[in-house]
């Protein structure tokens, strides 16, 4: 009887090593990377938005409850501004395809030092500029421009976990 279960067993043994259960994929193990992750959505345009002329609180919103695509409208030779309003800590990664066009970020109208930008490793030519940034609870305010450019395509992540969805 015990020879009869045996390729049974070590079938079931086998296939729970490798980490295949029929139809699921078991991605547990795999390593979320932002950087990869922004260059899959690249092409992709978001919501569009453009961006207020005054650091008020008619800046259009950009949501900060996942992950957001956006292409915002610059104001025309001046500084726009888009607002982030933050209830609790965030670690918000920011990835754009116009390098230098995120002037200066302001906390509740005080302005914060910026963390250095850099290009997305992944792809660089698509996306020359990134940085982190650690939110605290309040109003944020980022200051766009003004540049050469009419439009600015961004996307933010949060930082730390991440849930990618087959339909993304």
């Amino acid at each position: 009887m015990f020879q009869r279960f045996l390729p049974v067993t070590t079938l079931v043994l086998s296939l729970s090593f490798f980490g295949c259960d029929g139809d699921e994929h078991d991605d547990t193990d795999d390593e979320y990377d932002p950087a990869a992750h922004a260059c899959e959505h690249v092409d992709e345009a978001g919501t569009a938005i453009t961006a207020g002329a005054t650091m008020d609180a008619t800046a259009p919103e950009i949501d900060l409850s996942g992950e957001g695509i956006y292409t915002i409208t610059l104001v025309d030779s001046a500084a726009g501004y888009v607002r982030l309003e933050s209830d609790e800590d965030h670690e918000i990664i920011f990835f754009l395809d116009t390098a230098d066009v995120v002037q200066t970020a302001y906390l509740d109208g005080t302005e914060v030092t910026l963390p250095a930008t850099s290009p997305n490793s992944e792809c660089s030519d698509d996306l020359p500029d990134h940085f982190h940034l650690d939110a605290e609870p309040g109003t944020w305010h980022i200051e766009l421009g003004p540049a050469a450019v009419t439009s600015v395509w961004l996307m933010l992540v949060e930082g730390g976990e991440h849930e990618h969805h087959e339909d993304e």
